[in-house]
C-alpha cells in the first residue's frame, strides 16, 4: 500500500514539474519573462493560476490517494481475516485429527469378544491366523482383526449349513425372521444386496460399538467439519474458484485417508451402508477411492455409486 501511494505521489509530482515547466516557457516566449525584466502583474496572474491549478488537482488528488488507501486497506483486513480464518481452521482440524489418533491407538480388544471365536469356529473357518483366545489387540492390529471377523460373518449363510453353529449371537438374530437374501446360491438385486449387507453389518456392529461408535463417529465430525468449511467459502467465492476450493479442501480429506490402512477404509465403507450421512461425505470427497474391487466382500458392491468410486480391474 505505502509504495502505491509514493508512485502515486512521484507521478503527480511529475506531471506538475512538467506542467511548470511548459507554462513557464509559454510566458517566457510569449514576452512576459526575460532575462532582463518581468512583467510582475502577469506573472502574479500566472502565480494565482498556478496555485488554483495546482490546488485543485492536489485537492483531486488527495481524495484518491485517501480511496485507494481505504481500498488497499479493506483488501488487506480481508486477506488477514481469511489467513486467520484459514489458521483457525486448520488448528481445529489438526486437533480432530489428533484426536481421531489417539481414539485409534488407544482400542483395546480381547479376542474374547471376537463374534467367531475360535472355540465357535469350524476348523473349515480358523485359517493359519486364527486369533488365540483371550489376547488383547490394540491399535491398527484391532481393524485387522475386526475386517477379519466382519468376513467371516459376512460369508456365513444359512441353509443347508444351518447345523454349523458357528455362533449362538448370529445364529439367534438369523432365525428372528425368513431373509431369501441370505440364501445360496443367489441371484440379488441392488436392494437385496443392500439389505445383505446392512443385516449383517447391523449383527457385526452391536457386537463392536463399544470400540467402533467413537471411530466412526469422530470420522463423520472430521469430515462434516472439512465439508462446511468448503462450502461455506464457495458461497462467498466465485464461481470461478469453486474448482481450486473444492481441491483444497479434498487434500485435507486426503490427510485423513492417508492415515488409514485398507482394513480401515474396509470398515468405513461398509459402515456407510448404515449411516446415510457418513456415506455422502465418503461420496463428497471420494474417501474410498483406494480400495478396490477384490478389497470387498463381493465384487458385485462396487456397484452402489452412492459410496463414492472404488478402483476396479
Amino acid at each position: 500500500m505505502k509504495n502505491k501511494t509514493l508512485i502515486y505521489q512521484l507521478i503527480f509530482g511529475a506531471i506538475a514539474g512538467l506542467f511548470i515547466v511548459i507554462t513557464t516557457f509559454i510566458l517566457y516566449y510569449k514576452g512576459h519573462i526575460n532575462s532582463g525584466d518581468i512583467d510582475f502583474t502577469k506573472f502574479g496572474t500566472y502565480g494565482d493560476f498556478i496555485g488554483g491549478l495546482l490546488g485543485t488537482i492536489l485537492s483531486i488528488v488527495a481524495v484518491i490517494l485517501v480511496y485507494r488507501t481505504y481500498i488497499s486497506q479493506k483488501e488487506e483486513l480481508s486477506m488477514t481475516r481469511n489467513l486467520l480464518k484459514q489458521q483457525q481452521f486448520e488448528n481445529t482440524f489438526f486437533n480432530m485429527l489428533k484426536v481421531h489418533q489417539d481414539l485409534k491407538n488407544n482400542i483395546s480388544f480381547d479376542t474374547e469378544n471376537l463374534i467367531f471365536r475360535e472355540k465357535d469356529m469350524p476348523k473349515s473357518m480358523m485359517g493359519v491366523n486364527a486369533p488365540i483366545k483371550g489376547v488383547l489387540v490394540k491399535g491398527r492390529s484391532f481393524f485387522d482383526l475386526a475386517k477379519n471377523d466382519f468376513e467371516k460373518l459376512f460369508n456365513y449363510f444359512t441353509g443347508n449349513n444351518t447345523n454349523e453353529v458357528i455362533c449362538d449371537k448370529v445364529l439367534k438374530l438369523h432365525k428372528q425372521k425368513n431373509y431369501n437374501f441370505l440364501l445360496e446360491p443367489k441371484n440379488l438385486d441392488n436392494q437385496e444386496h443392500k439389505d445383505k449387507i446392512l443385516f449383517k453389518y447391523n449383527i457385526f456392529f452391536s457386537n463392536y460399538a463399544n470400540y467402533l461408535g467413537d471411530y466412526f463417529r469422530n470420522l463423520y465430525h472430521i469430515l462434516n467439519f472439512i465439508s462446511i468449511n468448503k462450502k461455506d467459502l464457495i458461497d462467498k467465492s466465485s464461481n470461478n474458484k469453486n474448482e481450486i476450493i473444492i481441491k483444497k479442501f479434498k487434500q485435507y480429506s486426503d490427510i485423513v485417508q492417508s492415515q488409514m490402512n485398507f482394513s480401515e477404509l474396509f470398515l468405513v465403507y461398509y459402515n456407510s451402508f448404515k449411516f446415510k450421512k457418513l456415506r455422502a461425505l465418503i461420496k463428497e470427497f471420494d474417501f474410498v477411492e483406494n480400495l478396490h474391487s477384490s478389497n470387498l466382500l463381493d465384487k458385485y458392491h462396487i456397484q452402489f455409486d452412492d459410496q463414492g468410486r472404488i478402483k476396479n480391474d
